[in-house]
């Protein structure tokens, strides 16, 4: 592959930042949007504890391989917002629900010895909370229906609907962002895609047929370096130092420092 060069867009998408952003020149980076709740990656791995599926993010793309897209209709965020910002907390929310709606479906139609069975377990979990939040008022109590698993299928479909919902509020985003650069007459025809969520394969491919109806070239690190912070860290640096630049002397640590300015 050709070195990657300035300038580009850089579409960030992990456990801990949804953020596009505009690089002119090192250290020299515009902040187009970024995500106003939940980042992509975190509710990635909230839909998979949902849904009782192992491995987070990845275990949550695995099983979406093999489930249907279109059978739950899950909101698309800010569709109606012209901007570059995220939200990711209606969509879960929505996933959430769906999901609760078939826990509660699958106890309706049980035998009246297993939906006792549920509400016995109900009864004792509620009764271990109270003694441990009785003071704090931090956790609700379960309904028997929430203990209730559900089929493999409705899993698989829901976390396929999920995955196909973030994606394509993921592609919003970007269009508008893609839009903003050919307004401020950018010369970007240049796409990075990085961090942990950006070893989602579905998202890749998705993000390279958009890529190339606009004629623009897509860019991602090796599947097992999207999630290796130490690279991305160590890689920063080295550019600095390559031009001969460095922050020890003129920065103190800030832990949650922003990247860089605003529109």
């Amino acid at each position: 592959p050709q070195p990657l060069s300035f300038p580009f867009l850089a579409l960030i998408v992990s456990g801990g930042h949804t953020t596009l952003a505009h690089f002119d020149d090192l250290g020299d980076i515009v902040r187009l949007g970024s995500t106003r709740d939940d980042a992509c990656g975190e509710a990635f791995d909230k839909i998979a504890r949902l849904l009782k599926v192992n491995g987070g993010g990845a275990g949550l793309e695995e099983i979406a391989k093999h489930g249907s897209d279109s059978r739950f209709a899950l909101p698309n965020p800010l569709r109606h917002v012209s901007s570059c910002e995220f939200s990711f907390s209606g969509l879960k929310t929505a996933t959430r629900r769906t999901y609760e709606r078939m826990q509660a479906e699958t106890f309706f139609f049980m035998d009246v010895a297993m939906q006792e069975k549920y509400q016995e377990e109900a009864l004792e979990i509620s009764r271990q909370m109270l003694k441990r939040y009785s003071q704090t008022g931090k956790s609700s109590l379960p309904e028997a229906f929430e203990l209730v698993p559900v089929s493999e299928r409705d899993t698989r479909d829901l976390a396929a609907c999920f995955q196909r919902g973030a994606i394509l509020h993921l592609e919003s985003r970007l269009g508008n962002a893609i839009e903003w650069c050919q307004q401020h007459r950018r010369a970007t025809k240049t796409l990075v895609l990085c961090g942990g969520v950006a070893s989602n394969l579905t998202l890749q491919q998705r993000l390279h047929s958009m890529c190339a109806q606009h004629s623009w070239e897509l860019v991602v690190p090796p599947r097992e370096l999207c999630v290796d912070n130490a690279v991305m860290v160590c890689w920063a640096a080295l550019e600095y130092i390559k031009a001969g630049r460095s922050h020890i002397q003129s920065h103190d640590i800030e832990p949650k420092m922003v990247l860089g300015r605003s529109l």
